[in-house]
This record gives C-alpha cells, sequence and structure tokens, in this order.
C-alpha cells in the first residue's frame, strides 16, 4: 500500500515522501485495513522497527485536520522528546506540538492552545488529578509501549490512566502500541480495541547461543557458524568479529559495573583509525566534567566505545546514542534501561548474562533487547546472540530464551502500595459514589485477573480513612483538604503519613533540623532505593530510628547540599553524577510537597525548613548561594565563585562591569546575566 493512496492531507504524503517513505509495512497496512483512518480503536502488537510511531501520525492527520487534538503518552521523559521531534517535523509547520513530563502538581492549563501534546504516563495521570479541562477536546489517544502495563513499579499508573482516559473520553479514538505479548486478546478486551499482531520485522532477526568453549553461534534454526578467534573473551570476540565485517554492537550488561568493565576490555582491543580519532577526541570532551565516571567514558570514547547507564548524567548519554547513531562508536555496552529508552539499532546485539539482580531475565526483557538488532536500510539482518560457556548452557538458553514462550502481561495494580495511590487519586479527583469506584476498578485489567481486587480497594480506603486523607458521609466517599493535596502533590499516601509523622521532629531539632528533614524525605518510598550507595554513618549516628536505606540516601543529600564536589561524593559514597542527578530531582519534589503539608498542618517552621532545603537540594549550595542560583547560567560553581569574588547579593551585580564579571563566570554568561539584572 503506498502512502500516495491513503486518504491523509497532501502535506504529510510530501513529509513521508520527503523522510523517504513511500509504502506502508504490511502490519502497516493491515491497520489501515482495520479502521486505523476511520476512528477505530486499535492495539497494535509488532516488534521493534515495524513502524507503530508512524501509525500515529497517519491517525492525528485524520483528527488534527478535523479540530481535534491529540495526546500521545509515553513511559519515559527520552521517549518524549524523541517523539516531540518527531510529531514537529511531519507537523510543526501547520500545527503546535508541545511535551510535558515531571512537575506533578500542575493542570498546564496552557496546553489548551496545543495540538498534540506528548506527555510521561505520570505527568498526564496527575494532569487528571487536576482536572485538566483541555483533556475535554482530546479526540485521539496514542499509547506507546503499553506493554509496560506489567512493569512492577509503573504499570499500575499506566492501567489506571489508561482506564481514566477510556471512561472520560468514550468518543476519542485509543491506539495502542506494544511490542509483542503472549495474551493480546486479554489488553484488546481490556480496552475494547480491535488486534494488529504481527511478528514481521524491516530486518529479519536471527537468534542465536553463542558456545565459547568453541567459539561457535547455534542459530534458532538448527545451523551454525564457527567464529574465527579473535580474543579470548567472548564478548570481546563477537564485538571484535561484528565490527571487522562494518557493524555496530550494543552489549547489554547486568549491572553499571558489568557494563563499565565491558567498556574497559573492548577499549583495550578496539583500533580507531584515520579521522575518526579526532571526532571521538572531540566528543570526548564534551561529555567529561572532572568527575571519575566522566573521566572513564571519555577514555573508552577515545578508542570507539563507551558504557551507557544511570550514572551518567542526561546530556552525557545523549552524547554517546548521537555518536552511535552517527556510526562514530562502534560499541555502546548498556544497562537494559537503554532498550526502554531510545530508538537506537545496531548491527548485533550481545547479551553476556542473563541474570538481573540475582534473578533470570524474563523471556520478554531477552526478547526486547533483541528488538534492537538490525538497523532498517543497513543492514540485512540483524543478530541477537547470548552467550553460553559449554553445550548443556547452550541447550538451556536456546529452550528458554531463544524458543521461550512470552510471559503474560500481569496487572500490578493490586499491589496495595499502588492501589492506596492510585484510589487517593480518584476519590480527590470526584470518584465519590462506592459503585463508582467499583465500576471503575471493574473496568480495570486487574479486575479480570484478580478476583479479590474489590476486597483490596476495601482495604486500602480503610487506610485512606484511617490516615484522614479520606472519610465517608451520607453521599458516600470524598476528599479530606488533606487527602487532596496528597493526591495532587502526587506522593505516595505512605510518604505523607511519613513526613507528617516528623514535622515536630525537624521543629524540635533546632540547628540539626536540616538534617532530620532530609532523612525524613530520605525514608519516603517516593525517593528510589540506590542499593550500591554507601552511607556516612558518622554524620547520622545520633539518629538511630531511620534506617539504613535513608541514612545513604540522605548521605548523598547532604554531601550535595553541602557543596562537596561529585568526584567526591562519587568516590565517597558510590554515587555516580547521573545518581546525583535522581536524587536531587525527586529530593526536592519531595521536600518541596512536605513544606505544602507541613504549612497546611500549622508547622510553619517545619515548613519553611523543607522549603529552603528543597531548594538547595535543586541547585546543590549551601543557603548563602540560592539568591545567586536565581540567575540564568549560575550553578552551584558559578554561584560559589561569585560569593568568593565579594558578590554576595544579585544586587551587587549591578555595580560590576561586563569585563570584570567576565573574568568570573566567563563571557557569555556575564552578558546574559547582567542583562537579567539590569531588567529586574
Amino acid at each position: 500500500m503506498m502512502v500516495n493512496q491513503l486518504p491523509i492531507p497532501s502535506y504529510l504524503v510530501d513529509k513521508l515522501r520527503g523522510i523517504g517513505v513511500e509504502a506502508l509495512y504490511p502490519p502497516q497496512a493491515e491497520a489501515v485495513s482495520k479502521g486505523l483512518l476511520d476512528g477505530r480503536n486499535l492495539l497494535v502488537a509488532t516488534p521493534t522497527a515495524s513502524g507503530k510511531t508512524l501509525l500515529a501520525a497517519l491517525a492525528a492527520s485524520k483528527h488534527l485536520d478535523r479540530g481535534g487534538r491529540v495526546v500521545y503518552l509515553s513511559p519515559l521523559r527520552a521517549i518524549t522528546s524523541e517523539k516531540k521531534q518527531f510529531f514537529e517535523e511531519l507537523f510543526g509547520d501547520r500545527y503546535k506540538v508541545a511535551a510535558v513530563s515531571r512537575d506533578y502538581d500542575q493542570p498546564e492549563e496552557w496546553l489548551r492552545g496545543y495540538d498534540i501534546v506528548v506527555s510521561t504516563n505520570e505527568k498526564m495521570d496527575s494532569m487528571l488529578r487536576h482536572s485538566a479541562s483541555w483533556v475535554k477536546s482530546t479526540s485521539l489517544v496514542v499509547v506507546d509501549e503499553v506493554h509496560m502495563l506489567a512493569a512492577e513499579e509503573r504499570g499500575s499508573t499506566l492501567e489506571v490512566l489508561i482506564t481514566r482516559l477510556l471512561t472520560e473520553l468514550p468518543n476519542a479514538q485509543f491506539l495502542l502500541l506494544s511490542a509483542t505479548i503472549r495474551n493480546v486478546e486479554d489488553l484488546a478486551e481490556y480496552t475494547g480495541a480491535d488486534i494488529v499482531s504481527s511478528s514481521w520485522r524491516p530486518v529479519p532477526l536471527r537468534e542465536a547461543v553463542y558456545q565459547q568453549d568453541r567459539d561457535e553461534l547455534f542459530f534458532s534454526d538448527g545451523s551454525s557458524e564457527r567464529l574465527p578467534r579473535l580474543s579470548s573473551d567472548p564478548v570481546k570476540n563477537l564485538v571484535l568479529n561484528i565490527v571487522s565485517i562494518g557493524g555496530q554492537v550494543l552489549v547489554f550488561a547486568s549491572s553499571r559495573r558489568a557494563a563499565e568493565g565491558i567498556a574497559d576490555d573492548l577499549a583495550s582491543a578496539l583500533r580507531v583509525v584515520g579521522g575518526e580519532a579526532a571526532q571521538l577526541s572531540a566528543l570526548a570532551e564534551t561529555v567529561y566534567d572532572g568527575g571519575d565516571c566522566s573521566t572513564r567514558l571519555a577514555r573508552y570514547i577515545r578508542r570507539g566505545t563507551a558504557f551507557h547507564h544511570a550514572g551518567l548524567y542526561p546530556h552525557q548519554r545523549k552524547a554517546v546514542e548521537d555518536a552511535f547513531r552517527a556510526g562514530l562508536l562502534k560499541a555502546i555496552v548498556a544497562t537494559p534501561t537503554l532498550a526502554a529508552g531510545v530508538n537506537l539499532p545496531a548491527r548485533a546485539v550481545i547479551i553476556p548474562d542473563v541474570k538481573r539482580g540475582g534473578e533470570d531475565m524474563s523471556v520478554m526483557e531477552y526478547k526486547q533487547l533483541c528488538g534492537r538488532a538490525g538497523r532498517p536500510g543497513f543492514d540485512k539482518e540483524g543478530l541477537a546472540v547470548i552467550i553460553a560457556k559449554n553445550s548443556r548452557q547452550r541447550n538451556e538458553m536456546m529452550r528458554r530464551y531463544v524458543h521461550g514462550q512470552l510471559e503474560p502481561i500481569v496487572s500490578r495494580l493490586s499491589d496495595q502500595r499502588r492501589l492506596r495511590f492510585h484510589t487517593l487519586g480518584l476519590v480527590s479527583s470526584g470518584f465519590s459514589d462506592h459503585n463508582e469506584l467499583v465500576a471503575f476498578f471493574e473496568k480495570t485489567l486487574a479486575s479480570r485477573q484478580d478476583s479479590g481486587l474489590m476486597e483490596k480497594v476495601d482495604s486500602a480506603l480503610s487506610y485512606l480513612e484511617a490516615a484522614k486523607f479520606i472519610k465517608h458521609d451520607g453521599g458516600g466517599w470524598r476528599a479530606t483538604r488533606l487527602g487532596k493535596r496528597v493526591a495532587d502533590l502526587y506522593i505516595d499516601p505512605l510518604s505523607a503519613r511519613i513526613i507528617l509523622s516528623r514535622l515536630e521532629d525537624v521543629e524540635k531539632a533546632g540547628p540539626k533540623a536540616d538534617d532530620v528533614a532530609l532523612l525524613t524525605i530520605c525514608s519516603t518510598p517516593d525517593i528510589e532505593l540506590l542499593s550500591h550507595i554507601q552511607p556516612a554513618l558518622d554524620w547520622f549516628r545520633d539518629y538511630g530510628d531511620f534506617d539504613g536505606p535513608a541514612i545513604a540516601k540522605a548521605s548523598v543529600l547532604k554531601a550535595w547540599v553541602e557543596e562537596m564536589g561529585e568526584s567526591t561524593i562519587e568516590s565517597r559514597f558510590g554515587a555516580a553524577p547521573g545518581d546525583i542527578y535522581v536524587l536531587s530531582e525527586s529530593g526536592s519534589w519531595i521536600a518541596q510537597a512536605a513544606s505544602e503539608l507541613a504549612a497546611m498542618v500549622g508547622r510553619r517552621q517545619a515548613s519553611k525548613t523543607f522549603l529552603v532545603l528543597s531548594e538547595r537540594i535543586k541547585h546543590g549550595v549551601r543557603e548563602e548561594l540560592l539568591p545567586l542560583c536565581s540567575l540564568p547560567g549560575i550553578g552551584r560553581v558559578r554561584a560559589r565563585a561569585l560569593w568568593n569574588a565579594g558578590i554576595r547579593r544579585v544586587e551587587d551585580l549591578r555595580r560590576i562591569s561586563t569585563e570584570h564579571l567576565a573574568k568570573i563566570i566567563g563571557q557569555s554568561t556575564a552578558t546574559r546575566v547582567l542583562e537579567v539584572v539590569r531588567e529586574r
């Protein structure tokens, strides 16, 4: 089926041709034949790179031409940026495109002026809690990566979000995009969608097990191939063989340490030729920031490889991804989050180890990793390899993974902690009548899989009532003023209870109030546990009623707000820059929420402590630098440099020349800062 035969606007046909799309792939053609352009709800379950995003664009064009609004939901911020760029390329000269994430305490009413809204699942769920009025005019909802319903932490949010949108937008079209899944019929029944399911790929995939004691690849079709032995190490041997014939490789390691170790091995084996050396050296400079992690990354990049994990800053990860897409890097060694995060195909995917935190990876995860093999337009076929030590292990890997059956998608909504979170969100949004709540939960996937779901909902309601977040009157359930604020702040009800129980301790702590406040927010389930972080027990020896994980997280944040250098934080606590980034982002958010809750219950002193702490965590500075950090381009390092130069207040900058300021913070930043100061 050719794109110029489709009933879509001519401008879109021209745009698609401009990016090389002349004809539809078979699954795309099937989606069109099943009513994609006629407003039918569809569940499209096909492999990676089979063109699912293009289906969203085709459907979007029909809705936009009729004055509708399109909402595109994705699980990760990295994907929202990628999809925003995609839609802007196709529709940006006619329609307005926005991407939103984080900042869960806003309805974002400004989005009423946008035609295409790309949002993370959590952000969209939070906007529904705030009763964002612009949502009602949505006529197309696209849900990307809908198989993430099975994700342990985030799947329940996606399920509640889909169920709410189906309930509140009964006339909208829903396009659900998924990897190949086992129980596709269950999801189709849950969403009321017709099924488009296919194993077709634009680049054929060959799956194999590499038996390292024979240097031999055993393929899923029963054939085998001996490889030249270019290294005794199995990963190095595979990578060198693939790179030698012009391919690029993604290696998926089981941990950050393993990823960096493999990258180190590859850096010693790969050879950089010609003009690549200068380009790689320039790339290395862009990711280097003086820290230990970036030092290692820059060293490996100069040899044509890199690691990629959550310990890196987002801009460092993006630099690695862009260089790989450009063919500059020959191999990336990544933790599995890369497979879910961005579109980054390679000639070959190598999986050295199936262990994930002591447990074997699922078949679904294995297939997702394999799906990155094969670059459309570049490779005739993709190769996915799992490594086995001997024939016994090879047979087991072949049986369990290569020929294994996908696990069914199982709802995560029945988990009591997640159920309390979402039940409060529903009650605070107006689901007050008990029968109304029952009717809502009966529409979920969980109700089809867990016969005891409603008993768990009743238990969640009892918990929330005991916490004084909701109350029951003659008309049904309603959120208290406090409960409504907890729901709008988008924090776990347990986090709120922990914070409220510690407010008096914060106010009685005197000069140690910041320490108690830090430990309080780090005790909440909303701040992610990073198991590899080491605590500074000597800093918090007087606080024995806080557990080890809370002390570990608080140690990193205390070092951060006391302006300890990132390389020192990494060497002392094991927290890489990316860890600091994640902890500071969530820590600032929860501290801000704690400030608001404290104010609501009349704890003004605690409220101020948490508010200042939130800003300090956001910027990574002592309190005296906060006014300077409000200026554009002034972070923790430049703010301290200004302070040390005698510039203590924003007003001090009015008496300084651009030349003088440039010597402290650089010419471009100095010019920008003084422009802002003079406008105030």
